[in-house]
């Protein structure tokens, strides 16, 4: 007998502590729903394994509801 993962889900649901847990282990996922990718697309950013332009930055701090600040500061500062 198989069991589809949305059934699966359903049972877990009313499990007492599994609700709260599934909805912590979403958290992650939302700031790349508000920036309109998928959650590896950050991960890559911060890794530096993926090039960063400011346009990305820019949807970056939109998706956070942060402000895009970029200074240029002399090194012996």
């Amino acid at each position: 007998m198989t069991t589809n993962l949305k059934v699966l889900k359903e049972r877990f649901m009313e499990v007492s502590e599994f609700p709260k847990e599934y909805a912590r282990g979403d958290e992650g996922y939302a700031p790349a729903r508000r920036f309109g990718t998928t959650q590896s697309a950050p991960a890559q950013l911060e890794s530096g394994r993926a090039p960063i332009s400011f346009a990305t930055l820019r949807r970056c701090a939109e998706a956070t509801s942060t402000r895009l600040t970029v200074s240029l500061v002399r090194p012996d500062s």
